[in-house]
């Protein structure tokens, strides 16, 4: 932590302060982060709850395994530091779920392996590599697999570009199935009713303004997030250097402000596919989760506060 404080001491930006400049900023900053903080995935630890590293696995156990740990979660809710063992009848319900569990995943992976020595019997290479495998012994490394239009795809080129078209369909395809519900003429009057509520004759004859922040409204909101959050930057390091970056933040959204600006590079968020339920190898079977840039949602509620409220104030909104 230090040294990062060093460095970003060292860069503080002597230059005109625009959008350009910002997105050096940005850069500079990922950079520094990522030569200090970065994880080798190769030591990161990653569930094996999936058919990938146990092919016995089936959904039912995968909704067996949230359910325990949904019981396991709300008995320690109950438990207090001076009642460490909580509600007697939530750690009953636990324990012996748990306990059924763990003889259904034994029956599985029985059943499973039983079918496998049947299937290479009289095959002494194959019987000793299933034997390796069920040991942990096995060296294959096991790439994620999908369906895509009917053939299994591992490419994660392939997979990631997949999943980029299936996720911008989703919203087309939801208003294509709405519209396709609603009759023609139905329909040119909804658009009728919308441009007839964009007629400037009765817009607000008000104008809004957005103003510059000051120091100290930029340094209560970073103070009040919340750390842990899902963020392009982690929120700890982020408050930690705030007496750091507190100068160079405040003159480039001043700007931003004063000009009417939103940065581009905050405009682009991280889409994270989240497995649902069902088929692991179906991309449907999955959501986005979409991870925006802490700046970005800084700058909105330096928007938000005080600049909308104030509008909101004067047309006696609020």
């Amino acid at each position: 932590m230090s040294d990062i404080e060093k460095e970003l001491t060292n860069h503080r930006p002597g230059y005109d302060y625009h959008e350009e400049s910002f997105n050096d900023f940005m850069i500079f900053l990922h950079n520094k982060i990522d030569e200090n903080f970065l994880v080798d995935e190769t030591f990161v630890k990653k569930s094996k709850r999936n058919r990938l590293f146990n092919p016995w696995i089936t959904n039912g156990i995968i909704a067996s395994v949230q359910r325990k740990v949904y019981f396991y979660q709300q008995w320690k809710k109950s438990c207090t530091s001076g009642d460490k063992m909580g509600d007697e009848a939530l750690y009953l319900r636990y324990k012996n779920f748990r306990f059924e569990l763990r003889k259904v995943i034994k029956l599985a992976k029985r059943n499973f392996y039983s079918k496998k020595f049947e299937s290479v019997q009289g095959d002494m290479k194959k019987t000793w590599k299933l034997i390796n495998e069920l040991r942990g012994k096995s060296k294959t490394n096991i790439k994620a697999s999908f369906v895509i239009n009917g053939q299994i795809v591992q490419d994660r080129r392939v997979i990631a570009k997949e999943f980029n078209i299936f996720f911008s369909s989703i919203a087309r395809n939801l208003n294509t199935k709405v519209y396709s519900s609603i009759p023609s003429d139905a329909q040119e009057g909804i658009m009728n009713k919308f441009v007839k509520f964009l007629d400037p004759r009765k817009r607000s004859c008000k104008s809004f303004f957005m103003y510059p922040c000051t120091r100290d409204e930029l340094s209560d909101i970073i103070r009040e997030l919340e750390n842990g959050k899902a963020s392009d930057i982690p929120i700890s390091l982020i408050k930690k250097t705030s007496r750091i970056l507190l100068d160079s933040l405040h003159k480039f959204f001043s700007f931003f402000l004063n000009h009417g600006i939103f940065p581009s590079i905050l405009k682009k968020g991280t889409v994270t596919p989240v497995f649902k339920k069902g088929d692991s190898r179906f991309l449907d079977n999955y959501r986005p989760v979409s991870t925006l840039p802490l700046f970005g949602k800084i700058l909105e509620k330096l928007i938000i506060i005080p600049s909308i409220q104030l509008f909101l104030s004067q047309q006696h909104y609020l």
